[in-house]
């Protein structure tokens, strides 16, 4: 389990400030609290919004994962809402509202589940899907914050997390 890494692992890749996208089903994140805090210098980005499950207990289920916005390096991605429910994906917004408040603008990214989608949804519907949260999140949320975070892997001199912050994305409580 990789909550048992050693310290040599945890300082390996926060030298080389890592990228890490963890599929984990929300109520298990928790469990990991302790690994990402020890992984500060690396970016952990939660996939499928956190892999809250169906939409009628999605919010209940999704409170760990809001918990982990405590953690400056940790953010979420936008990814998978047909795991969720069917499309038009009613209850969409609240939860996008939920991770918003927590994490604020910066650490949300658009994760596309482009090809599995397609098994569960049609292209205009994943289009439709992706219209819906364009209205709901900074356009950021869709290129530059992973762009930012992958730029920051390779270039040394870029500060660590939570030290700067583009002006005004970040309008809602974020911990960062």
């Amino acid at each position: 389990m990789i909550a048992g890494w050693s310290d040599g692992v945890a300082d390996a890749l926060n030298s080389r400030r890592a990228i890490i996208s963890v599929n984990c089903p929300s109520h298990l994140v928790e469990k990991l609290r302790l690994l990402f805090g020890r992984l500060g210098n690396t970016r952990i980005l939660l996939s499928h919004l956190g892999m809250p499950g169906a939409m009628r207990s999605a919010r209940k289920k999704l409170q760990p994962v809001l918990g982990l916005a405590a953690l400056p390096h940790v953010g979420v991605k936008l990814s998978g809402v047909y795991a969720c429910n069917d499309h038009p994906h009613p209850g969409l917004c609240e939860l996008l509202e939920d991770l918003l408040r927590a994490y604020g603008g910066s650490r949300l990214y658009w994760g596309s589940d482009f090809s599995p989608a397609l098994d569960v949804v049609t292209f205009a519907q994943t289009l439709m899907a992706y219209r819906a949260l364009s209205r709901r999140v900074p356009a950021e949320v869709f290129a530059r914050n992973l762009q930012d975070v992958i730029r920051r892997v390779r270039s040394p001199g870029v500060p660590a997390f939570g030290t700067g912050r583009r002006k005004g994305l970040d309008s809602t409580k974020n911990p960062q």
